[in-house]
């Protein structure tokens, strides 16, 4: 790179790091892969219900999963997959996972066992 270039990038990026403070955003962040790289982090604004203190909480695949199982033990994971609107890869993913975590579990055979939740 020439003196010139190194200036002008330089300049580039004392502009971008100066225009993202004066609008209370976090900093950029570079980096050189290959390349020179510019991460623009950003927050995502509260929405109403966080701002006027109410708790926004989306129920997760998990939850939703477990409370399933509460409901009906003999569930298939094609059932599930149906109901969660997700792949049975999906399902399977998340079951081994709460399996894992010690929060279900699996009693009996595939074809006639049934659910049990333990957490």
């Amino acid at each position: 790179m020439t003196q010139a270039t190194t200036t002008l990038t330089h300049t580039g990026i004392e502009l971008m790091r100066n225009a993202c403070a004066s609008q209370g955003a976090p900093a950029p962040v570079f980096r050189w892969d290959n390349g020179l790289w510019v991460e623009f982090p950003f927050a995502v604004p509260a929405s109403p219900a966080q701002s006027s203190g109410v708790s926004a909480t989306q129920e997760t695949t998990q939850e939703k999963l477990i409370a399933l199982l509460r409901k009906t033990p003999k569930l298939t994971r094609r059932d599930l997959a149906e109901k969660l609107g997700i792949t049975d890869n999906g399902v399977k993913y998340h079951l081994d996972k709460l399996k894992a975590a010690g929060a279900i579990r699996h009693v009996g055979s595939t074809k006639a066992g049934h659910w049990e939740v333990l957490k």
